[in-house]
């Protein structure tokens, strides 16, 4: 026989502010909300709506207790009011105990409206495969790329019900399985409003559960790896924390070692008359290479053009994040090894790797191995107090603008180029000495000689002076 269900507990319904806001009243009675999206004016309130606005300032309470919300008109005129407001509400929800709030439910854009619904007994219950739950090392947080709301629980109530729904269940079934009696419904009423947590009808006999996002086909492309990193790529559908930090060092200081300084390429080559369409429409990407290797020469005038001199990137609060190191195989003019590139002095310093890791790079994902593999890695930095893009996501865009300026230049300069396979994260950041998590491989190109030494570009002479 199943458990007996705890004895009747009566959840209640908690209103508040999002802790971002702040209230500006003026002398005529005017309210004005300052908040994460904007400003909202509110020019007529009335005595009970800003009594309301007030105490959710201070947290979660009850519309009840609102002095003036005593008949059923004021207080069907107060939630109309805070209805209008959208993103800025949180709803919570507590049991008679009067503890912290169970659940709280906090909308992570401007016009999400949460309205919880009564979920019928005997429809079934699911977790989204989209939703992730993390600790902040106090609270539970439930989210997903799907809803515009964030679930946090501080209690563990909460924390097993979401767990309990990995696998579809009745609302019946998951409050007898579970000791949180009549605050249930109201808990499952509130989580299946944010999405994260789906309905459906029992299916008939023999049937399987049709859940919405099983049969979504917007849904059908993604992963719930690849749809959440695309919902955090940019600043808008999830929560956005501001943090002040000590801004990191804008270059990274030189590592110790033996420096090899590159040459200046040459103030007059053919290749300087190039156009940029031509560079475009002769690219061939080979991973084929010549008998002779790369050359230092050739090596100093390409890193000069695609690092140094144009930066063809930009930088996260002006932090050059972009970090690049040199597995060299083959080349004229210095010794075979693993090599940090500094920009600033168009040198390169070679790096202590234990000979059993020196070429792991250049071994893992080529078929061939190429004269030189080029490894962009990235500082990872905090967005300061106004900088609220995802850092991350900018600069892996960076670090495709480098590959595509190489794969330019590599054509322009006769040489042979490709934009290899991701290497291993964990041998590569041991091979160069970094702490992936401080600073970590995001990109690869690989350059040798061109197996067609006559291959190159057609030279244009520039336009005649008018």
């Amino acid at each position: 026989m199943p458990p007996t269900p705890p004895p009747p507990t009566p959840s209640i319904d908690l209103w508040s502010l999002r802790e971002d806001t702040l209230l500006e009243e003026h002398h005529n009675g005017a309210l004005l909300l300052h908040t994460y999206w904007g400003q909202t004016p509110i020019p007529h309130p009335g005595p009970v709506l800003t009594q309301a606005l007030r105490r959710m300032l201070l947290g979660p309470i009850q519309l009840h207790n609102v002095p003036g919300t005593d008949t059923p008109t004021a207080r069907t005129q107060l939630l109309t009011s805070l209805h209008t407001l959208h993103g800025l509400i949180v709803r919570s929800v507590a049991d008679h105990h009067g503890n912290r709030p169970l659940l709280t439910i906090i909308p992570t854009t401007a016009t999400a409206h949460l309205i919880p619904t009564p979920v019928p007994p005997d429809h079934l219950l699911r977790l989204s495969r989209y939703a992730t739950l993390r600790t902040t090392g106090t609270s539970g947080i439930l989210e997903s790329p799907t809803s515009p709301f964030q679930a946090v629980f501080t209690r563990p109530e909460a924390g097993w019900l979401i767990t309990t729904l990995t696998r579809p269940h009745t609302l019946t079934q998951t409050l007898t399985r579970l000791p949180i009696g009549p605050t249930g419904p109201a808990l499952i009423a509130h989580l299946t409003a944010t999405g994260m947590i789906e309905t459906t009808p029992p299916p008939g006999p023999g049937r399987q559960p049709a859940f919405p996002e099983d049969h979504n086909p917007a849904l059908a492309a993604w992963t719930p790896h690849d749809l959440t990193f695309h919902w955090t790529s940019r600043p808008g559908y999830h929560p956005t924390h501001h943090h002040r930090h000590n801004p990191p060092p804008t270059t990274k200081p030189l590592p110790p070692g033996p420096r090899t300084p590159l040459p200046q390429p040459p103030t007059h080559a053919p290749y300087r008359h190039t156009t940029l369409l031509h560079a475009l429409t002769h690219q061939h990407p080979t991973r084929h290479h010549a008998q002779q290797p790369i050359t230092l020469d050739q090596l100093g005038e390409l890193l000069h053009h695609a690092v140094r001199a144009h930066t063809p990137h930009a930088s996260n609060g002006r932090i050059h994040q972009l970090e690049y190191y040199l597995t060299i195989n083959r080349c004229t003019g210095t010794n075979p090894g693993t090599y940090y590139y500094d920009p600033a002095s168009h040198t390169l310093t070679q790096l202590p790797t234990p000979h059993h890791l020196n070429f792991q790079p250049l071994t893992d994902t080529h078929p061939t191995t190429p004269d030189i593999l080029i490894t962009i890695t990235a500082r990872h930095t905090h967005p300061g107090p106004t900088n609220t893009t995802p850092t991350h996501a900018l600069t892996l865009k960076h670090a495709g603008a480098v590959q595509q300026t190489l794969h330019l230049l590599t054509t322009a300069l006769g040489l042979a180029g490709y934009s290899p396979d991701a290497d291993n994260t964990a041998l590569t950041a041991e091979a160069l000495g970094l702490n992936w998590l401080e600073e970590s491989p995001i990109a690869e190109f690989a350059i040798s000689s061109h197996p067609t030494p006559t291959h190159q570009i057609p030279n244009h002479p520039p336009p005649p002076h008018t």
